[in-house]
């Protein structure tokens, strides 16, 4: 009998073992990084020529490829899928098939080989910051409506918008566990996705927040520098070897961070701060200007 207890735990830690970890849905291998682009050439002969858009490069870095720009020249015929320009803020779906996106007025979803792109119905102004669910079948993002910019959710094609909370909220970032973190008044709250469970996580400053591939710990700015906190706001560490930085995001295995530095571009390091490696660089001059507008890591499964 005991022989028979012993093989039969032994199974099910083995069957445990196998199985993916709770709320482990946007955890997986690291893929590329997608960024938006923006270049601003203003010569001092002809027309000045503006464009963006999204791109992906490798965690080595190296050449970057181009998933959709747009080329504006004041009279000059637009270059690109032109409608609307502001391409910035591309955030990976669960699976690493798709990439959501800033869009001007309105969010664009893209394909991850560059095709599909699909400009989404407009909600209020301005959207800023959408994320995918755990699922992969919603999106949660920020936008203005009667001046004030809320937090909002819909279907993965921006089909049943609604309200998620009122007040002003933004910068929210979908846990696998399910759950919101978001920015109001300058502080950190993290709240249910239906909408309940509203609580605050700090009550100093803090910017752009980013859960973990797990959902057990959530990163953010605050004052240029990298912070990470548990996921009920408990301080873990400070990552003081990063500066300047104005976004932070994981690498899919939760090993490394991804971060975009004032006019300094994007660089990965260590989760503890170290081995830090610009892989895009900014660019500014007297008569042009070259910037990356914000970043996320591909998770591959």
């Amino acid at each position: 009998m005991r022989r028979l207890t012993l093989a039969a735990l032994s199974l099910a830690l083995l069957c445990a073992a196998l199985l993916p970890a709770t709320g482990a849905a946007f955890a997986g291998r690291n893929g590329v990084l997608a960024y938006g682009w923006s270049t601003l050439d203003e010569p001092e002969l002809g027309p000045f020529r503006y464009s963006d858009g999204i791109r992906l490069i490798k965690a080595g870095g190296g050449a970057a490829r181009v998933l959709a720009s747009c080329l504006r020249s004041p009279g000059l015929p637009d270059v690109g899928n032109c409608e609307p320009s502001a391409y910035r803020a591309p955030s990976w779906s669960p699976d690493g098939t798709r990439i959501v996106f800033q869009a001007g007025p309105r969010l664009g979803l893209l394909d991850g080989d560059g095709g599909a792109l699909r400009l989404l119905p407009a909600v209020g102004s301005d959207p800023a910051d959408p994320v995918f669910s755990p699922s992969g079948t919603r999106l949660a993002f920020s936008t203005v409506v009667g001046g004030v910019r809320e937090l909002w959710t819909s279907d993965v094609y921006g089909r049943g918008a609604r309200r998620l909370l009122p007040g002003a909220a933004g910068s929210p970032s979908w846990s696998p566990r399910g759950t919101i973190a978001f920015v109001r008044g300058g502080r950190l709250w993290r709240v249910r996705s239906d909408g309940g469970g509203l609580r605050r996580l700090t009550g100093r400053q803090a910017l752009r927040p980013a859960f973990s591939p797990h959902g057990t710990k959530i990163a953010f700015v605050r004052g240029g520098v990298v912070r990470i906190v548990d996921a009920d706001g408990g301080l873990l560490r400070t990552i003081g070897s990063l500066r300047d930085v104005t976004q932070v995001r994981w690498s899919p295995d939760g090993r490394k961070l991804v971060v975009e530095r004032f006019e300094a571009g994007i660089a990965i390091a260590n989760s503890d701060g170290s081995g830090i490696r610009t892989i895009v660089e900014d660019a500014v001059g007297a008569t042009y200007n070259y910037g990356t507008r914000g970043v996320d890591w591909q998770p591959l499964r």
